[in-house]
């Protein structure tokens, strides 16, 4: 129909591909209307009729809510198989990237279907949820809302607790971190659900990129809570990492050693809890920054290594272990 639209039907007009496009073409045609003199209305030829017609039927399959409609539709029909669906859900992680986009993903009832998906037998649709979901709460306080509402923080706690690959693992995390961070009711339900002891639990995992995440989060809520140092000290926090700590050097332990450090500033119990002989926490410090003192690969460790030493030992030897 575009050949109707440049000969009779446009005006030599391109067809509009937006709601603003199609705003601007009318008003292009009617901007040289005198509203004083009688209506010079004609009724719309066929030709131009039909093609405004497919102007709007166009703009109308382009809406983005619609899209993402089809798409939960596609994830809603058992018939659709697991390619069709992971395309689906990349299309609409791509769609709420757009705040209202991700606000109107719950109005339409995208939420439904998510635990479901989280909790699938198959890992692509598990970690592509993950995707959404923290795409979709991230620094959005209605979406975070939503997700409460919905179960969401104790579906993302249970994942994380279970023999979930280290993808799904990493992508749930991803999404709980997303879901909880400046959003005090999601920390009470976090922690409602033991949420610190799964994270120390996530810990042990052995894989880094998921330590690196555990520990960037437990940092960013103490930083913006101390008082969870508490709950920390009070689920055996200290001793964990300690015993992490005494395992065989690997490149990980330099976010258990800052994961340590964060937990032990400024809070006498932690400090204590440290200090108790049973753990050998001085011996293994003097150790560890002799171990790594001249491998630059490992020198934030080292300064964390250090950091603890003046800060829990002070007085006892820890000077000397400090020279470089």
């Amino acid at each position: 129909m575009a050949g109707a639209a440049g000969e009779g039907g446009g005006g030599g007009s391109r067809l509009p591909n937006n709601w603003q496009g199609l705003f601007r073409f009318c008003t292009d045609a009617t901007r040289n209307e005198d509203t004083t003199r009688e209506s010079t209305f004609v009724e719309m030829d066929p030709e131009r009729k039909q093609w405004l017609k497919e102007v709007l039927e166009s703009l109308a399959e382009n809406d983005p809510v619609k899209a993402m409609l089809k798409d939960l539709q596609i994830m809603g029909e058992d018939s659709n198989d697991l390619d069709t669906k992971e395309r689906a859900l990349e299309n609409l992680e791509l769609h709420v990237q757009r705040l209202d986009l991700a606000n109107d993903f719950h109005k339409i009832g995208g939420y439904t279907l998510l635990i479901g998906l989280l909790n699938s037998e198959h890992e692509g649709l598990q970690w592509r949820a993950g995707d959404l979901i923290a795409t979709l709460v991230q620094n959005n306080p209605y979406c975070q809302n939503a997700a409460l509402e919905t179960g969401l923080v104790p579906a993302l706690i249970q994942v994380l607790d279970s023999d979930a690959s280290p993808l799904v693992k990493t992508k749930a995390l991803y999404a709980l971190s997303s879901l909880i961070r400046n959003f005090p009711e999601g920390q009470k339900s976090f922690i409602e659900n033991d949420g610190f002891s799964v994270l120390v639990r996530t810990m042990l995992s052995g894989e880094e990129r998921i330590i690196v995440k555990v520990a960037f989060l437990l940092r960013a809520l103490c930083m913006e809570q101390p008082q969870y140092k508490d709950v920390l000290h009070d689920i055996g926090m200290v001793d964990e990492l300690v015993s992490l700590l005494h395992q065989e050097h690997t490149s990980s332990h330099e976010h258990y050693m800052g994961a340590l450090l964060f937990l032990v500033e400024d809070h006498p119990s932690n400090q204590e809890e440290c200090r108790r002989p049973e753990l050998k926490l001085h011996e293994l410090l003097k150790s560890r920054a002799k171990l790594i003192k001249d491998k630059e690969e490992f020198q934030e460790e080292l300064e964390h290594c250090q950091r603890l030493l003046v800060l829990l030992f002070e007085g006892q030897d820890a000077a000397g272990t400090l020279d470089r």
